[in-house]
């Protein structure tokens, strides 16, 4: 049963949440974000219109569903704001002014944002970059999602194939490919506990994220020269390969990083496969990877996960990925 009147969703008391980037017209996360908030605010609407002629069996349980499933509270809509560089700073006053609970923050301003906001999270000092703000009594704090966002991501990857009792992400030997501001992040947080390689087409700044994570006391990082994988056998010593560059994305979807198509045929059963691009939705280096055997994910959960963490933040409810991820696919679908 769908309510139509859908004018009530949105009221004087809805609070905003947002992604801020320049461009910003791209953005998926409005998508994923309002999938939860306006499903709850339907079913909500449909409740009390049920709840005013209970009249059949197939009415009442329709209206315990739907009470069973609601989330109190959750008068939020999201949206996407396209902030130049140089309004940064008037942004975080005019956020607070206007009682914005909480934001996104995407490319380019995931650094420069820093220096304008009362607090930041220690895990987003550490990477150098915040992803995630929240408004609160007047103050804003940054935080940085992205590198739990990923690990959840790999968690859900070995959870749905059924490969461990424990869906756990430890000791395990990781390569990243790329040294920007997404392997950063996924560095920080994977060199925690397991043991990371990054390589990079410029070896220096590969070498340069290594001793930063060092520093900080992530020890088990080490850096080498993308070359050396021109032995592509070399691949076979890790457990999980992530690519964070942009090459294979769209619409350049004939680049990759590294060709996979030399390695020998099932060379990669039981390995994980990774590529944060989501345009195309499945890679060039991700279809090799598949073709010899590897486990493969795409960015889509990765962008879900961390954006369920930055919801959770900013109304202290976990939401269901599931759904964030369904709107996503049927977005991209609608797109082909």
């Amino acid at each position: 049963m769908l309510n139509s009147n859908l004018c009530n969703l949105l009221n004087s008391k809805t609070r905003i949440l947002g992604v801020i980037g320049h461009p910003i017209a791209h953005s998926l996360s409005p998508i994923m974000h309002n999938s939860i908030i306006f499903k709850n605010k339907v079913n909500k609407l449909n409740s009390d219109a049920i709840s005013k002629n209970i009249d059949t069996i197939e009415k009442l349980k329709e209206f315990k569903y739907l009470k069973s499933n609601l989330i109190d509270n959750l008068n939020y809509v999201y949206l996407a704001f396209d902030i130049l560089p140089e309004n940064l700073e008037n942004m975080v006053y005019s956020a607070k002014i206007l009682n914005i609970r909480g934001l996104n923050v995407t490319v380019p301003h995931k650094i420069d944002i820093m220096q304008y906001l009362d607090e930041i999270d220690e895990d987003a000092k550490k990477i150098g970059a915040v992803n995630t703000i929240s408004f609160e009594n007047g103050t804003s704090k940054g935080y940085n999602t992205d590198g739990l966002g990923f690990r959840k991501a790999i968690e859900e990857l070995i959870e749905t194939n059924n490969l461990n009792n424990s869906n756990e992400v430890k000791n395990k030997k990781i390569l990243v490919l790329g040294a920007g501001g997404a392997s950063r992040s996924i560095c920080y947080e994977m060199s925690k506990d397991n043991f990371v390689t990054i390589t990079n087409r410029t070896l220096e700044k590969a070498i340069a994220l290594e001793k930063y994570l060092k520093s900080i006391g992530h020890k088990n990082v080490n850096s080498v020269k993308l070359d050396e994988f021109n032995d592509i056998t070399n691949l076979l010593d890790y457990d999980i390969i992530v690519n964070t560059t942009s090459l294979g994305m769209h619409p350049n979807i004939d680049e990759t990083v590294l060709n996979l198509s030399n390695l020998p045929e099932n060379s990669l059963v039981g390995k994980f496969v990774v590529d944060i691009i989501y345009n195309p939705f499945e890679t060039k280096f991700l279809k090799q990877a598949s073709e010899k055997g590897a486990i493969i994910q795409n960015g889509l959960s990765m962008l879900v996960h961390q954006g369920a963490i930055s919801f959770e933040i900013w109304t202290g409810i976990k939401p269901d990925v599931e759904i964030m991820k369904s709107s996503l696919l049927t977005k991209l679908n609608d797109k082909e």
